[in-house]
């Protein structure tokens, strides 16, 4: 009797409100390089010798074409 009043009691779906009439406009992007995401990927634990400490990733929104540059710093001066 406690095992079907569990299962009945589980078994009850609320229902949610559906949001109606939204739309989410899309990026449109007609030319390389125009929108990217850029992360900084920190190498300081793995020394290799040279002075290079970070990497930039590029990845172009468009294509997913990824750029890879080596960095002495992360400051913005110094990336160009």
């Amino acid at each position: 009797m406690a095992v079907e009043l569990f299962k009945s009691l589980c078994q009850k779906k609320q229902k949610r409100p559906m949001a109606k009439d939204v739309v989410v406009p899309s990026v449109l992007i007609i030319e390389f390089s125009s929108r990217g995401l850029v992360d900084l990927i920190d190498m300081q634990s793995m020394p290799s010798g040279s002075n290079k400490k970070w990497i930039l990733v590029y990845q172009d929104h468009l294509t997913k074409f990824c750029t890879l540059r080596a960095l002495t710093s992360k400051r913005a001066a110094k990336v160009h």
